[in-house]
Formats: C-alpha cells, structure tokens, sequence
C-alpha cells in the first residue's frame, strides 16, 4: 500500500483548490486486474484516485483517457473522465506507478441481487450509447476487417492444445486447495471435449468482417452502477482496444443474462436500438460468446495454478470460477 506522503506527492500535481478532507484505501474494490484504488472527499466531490499495475504503459492509459474524454464530449455522462493536473496532464507518475484522479461515479454494482428486464434493456442501451460515441473517435477503421478478438482466442486454442492442458492438470493435481482443484477440474474437463470445435467456430468466424472501433472488452455486471432501473456509472476501462462492438455485446450479456436466451433476445433487441448491428456483427456474438466462456475459466486457472498470481479476494475468484463453471455446464 502506497503512504499518505506518496499520495500527497501525487495530489500537489493537481490544482491547488483541490483540498483532500478524508481518503479511504480500498484496495482493489473488488476488482482482479491489480490497480488500487481510495476514494478521496475534497468539499462537496468525491474522487477516485487509482494507482495502475506496473504492466500498464503511459501510451495504453492514453488511449483509455482519450477515449473516456471523446465520448464524454459526445454526451456520454457515465463515464469517469480523467481530470487534468496543473501541466494539462492525465496521468502522474510516481513510485513506479501510472496514476489518474477521476470523479467518484454513484451508484452501486448490484444487479445480480436485483435483476430485472428494465435493469439489462438500461444497460444495454447504455453500452449502445457508448459504442455510438466513440465510433467516431480516430483510430477506430471505416473498412471492414476481422475481429483482432477472434484472432487472439484462435491462438489462446492453439497454446492450450499444444500442452498447455496437460501441464495445467498436472499442476491442479498437485494443489492441496479442495474447493479450488474441484471447480478447476471441472473447468478443464468441460473444456477438453469442446476445444476443436470452439476452433472450427472461430476459424469460420474470422471470415466475418466488422468494424472495428474502441470497445471496453472487460464490460460485466460488477462495472455497471446502478442507481435504481437506472445506470449510474460504468467503471473499468483497463482492458480497451480496438474492436468489434460484439466483443462487449457478449461479455455484458453473458454476465447478465447466463444461459437465459430470451434475456439475451431482449438485450440484443435493446442495444440495437439505440446502435444498429449488421449481420456479421451479431453472427459473431454467438461465438465470442462460446470462446469466452470456454477460455476464460481456462485463463483463471492458468493464472492461479501456472502463473501463481495472487489474488485481494481469494473467495471472489472462486465464486467467479463457480459461475463459469455452472455456464459451461448449462450449455
């Protein structure tokens, strides 16, 4: 944890009104990618302070603020857009770190305790908002091109049946953690059967072509605030790059709406809206979908059992292996 004199030293970067009453650590605040986060009151605001993992270059948390900046200039109001230091900079570096200060957005991540139709159509319709906005933002391509996300989960197959499998059982094995090598082996058993096929699907849907603008790529559940049936706030850009719109259509969906293919129905019908899907962008949901879901349990355990990387909230991990664990199952 950083002290409060490195904190200071990165809050005299911003202007001198900006006056810091109370911060409150919260480590990750409930998230894996390894940023941490305090929650700053300064008068009447509330402020996020988020140090990013050491892994994160200054050109990628670019890219991020310039796209949160675009979209907010477009009208998108629920997005925390990075506030400026004194030098007309977003980013502060210290102790090795990138830093941002951004508002504090309301609203709470609870949709999974208070699901309801109203709830997925509003987020939906927010992240078509989203979309909408930043299609516009430069770097995003007019052509028609192949999803890069396709292209990268064709060679996370390719490792895994070249080896990667069998170590990976090895190691599960080998663990002493019950309710982690459980889920785990159910993981990797769901897998094996699956994975060619998941080839083939991939390989056929990299003949699609879609445009390819920012997209979040890490949008579920617990990064959407809600303040009733309304959105309040999405949280958690870490993870953006250049994509097809499918990408975030199904990994919203997935986490909101399971295997409940009506839910899903709706949800396509909500998001389109607002932002028109043509036809190779929703023949690619279906496979995004069925690639996350195989290989994101099989990325978890990688990281858990190859990589050995530790975790804030270890039963936050187990529960989240749990629910693609029963996803797989259900399909």
């Amino acid at each position: 944890m950083s002290t409060a004199k490195e904190i200071r030293t990165i809050l005299a970067a911003y202007p001198a009104d900006l006056r810091v009453s109370e911060a409150e650590f919260l480590a990750g605040a409930g998230g894996f990618s390894g940023a941490r986060f305090w929650r700053l009151k300064t008068g009447s605001r509330l402020l996020c302070l988020r140090r990013w993992p050491v892994d994160c270059s200054a050109d990628k948390l670019r890219f991020i603020h310039e796209v949160l900046r675009h979209v907010a200039r477009e009208g998108v109001s629920v997005v925390p857009v990075p506030i400026e230091t004194t030098s007309r900079e977003t980013i502060v570096r210290g102790g090795g770190h990138l830093w941002e200060l951004a508002p504090w957005l309301s609203g709470t991540a609870d949709y999974h305790e208070r699901p309801s139709a109203a709830r997925l159509g509003a987020a939906m319709r927010t992240l078509a908002e989203f979309h909408h906005a930043a299609e516009s933002f430069p770097g995003g391509s007019a052509a028609l091109r192949t999803s890069p996300g396709v292209i990268s989960r064709m060679d996370l197959l390719t490792a895994w049946q070249a080896g990667d499998v069998e170590r990976l059982r090895r190691a599960v094995s080998s663990s002493s953690v019950s309710g982690l090598a459980t889920v785990a082996r159910d993981i990797i058993e769901l897998f094996q059967p699956r994975a060619a096929d998941l080839y083939d699907d991939l390989r056929a849907a990299a003949s699609l072509r879609v445009r390819l603008q920012p997209c979040i790529r890490d949008i579920w559940d617990q990064h959407v605030l809600f303040e009733g049936d309304r959105v309040a706030g999405i949280v958690d850009f870490g993870a953006m790059r250049i994509d097809s719109v499918a990408t975030d259509i199904q990994r919203l969906l997935g986490s909101m709406a399971g295997n409940v293919r009506d839910a899903w129905e709706r949800g396509i019908k909500a998001y389109s809206a607002t932002h028109e899907l043509a036809d190779d962008e929703r023949r690619l949901i279906a496979t995004l979908d069925r690639s996350t879901l195989l290989l994101s349990g099989m990325n978890w355990l990688r990281w858990l059992f190859l990589e050995n990387r530790q975790f804030d909230d270890f039963a936050a991990v187990i529960t989240r292996l749990r629910t693609i664990r029963n996803r797989l199952a259900g399909v």
